[in-house]
């Protein structure tokens, strides 16, 4: 049974050093505040409850587009706010996915999304029951303007 429990330690750490190679993001989501540059950015985020984390992506290319590992634990409602208010007139979008939404129907969902014309400020709200997992993806996907292009993505898990 020891044997076990080590090989599986082992594929746990070896998967996380893998990980964080193929993803740099990764390393950084520790912090409040991430800063990101390029076009596709991706973090990972551990929410408590009653934790708040905000992320400032940057890039001079769109689509520009901010991945984010979920996991929550506790039973509580996630926020997932995208601002920008710098511009006018481009297309921003945030989805999610592995919550359980509430929507108009008041059916329980897997994902949630919304999309706005800046500036804006667009929001979703999610339902998590003991722990959770999921997936954030933001970005901005038309612009009319030259880079460099930023937005603030922020978590908050009450």
């Amino acid at each position: 049974m020891k044997s076990i429990y080590k090989i599986k330690s082992v594929q746990l750490v070896l998967s996380m050093l893998l990980l964080s190679v193929l993803l740099p993001g990764v390393c950084w989501a520790i912090e409040a505040e991430q800063v990101s540059l390029g076009p596709i950015n991706t973090a990972f985020a551990v929410m408590l409850k009653g934790q708040e984390k905000s992320y400032t992506v940057t890039s001079k290319f769109y689509p520009d587009l901010m991945i984010v590992g979920l996991v929550v634990y506790g039973s509580g409602n996630m926020v997932v706010t995208v601002t920008k208010t710098d511009t006018s007139g481009e297309l921003i979008g945030v989805l999610q996915i592995g919550a359980y939404s509430s929507v108009y129907e008041q059916e329980s969902q897997k994902y949630a999304s919304k999309k706005g014309i800046t500036p804006c400020t667009i929001q979703i709200v999610g339902r998590f029951f003991d722990y959770g997992y999921g997936v954030i993806i933001s970005g901005l996907l038309a612009s009319f303007e030259e880079g460099p292009h930023s937005y603030k993505l922020t978590i908050s898990y009450s």
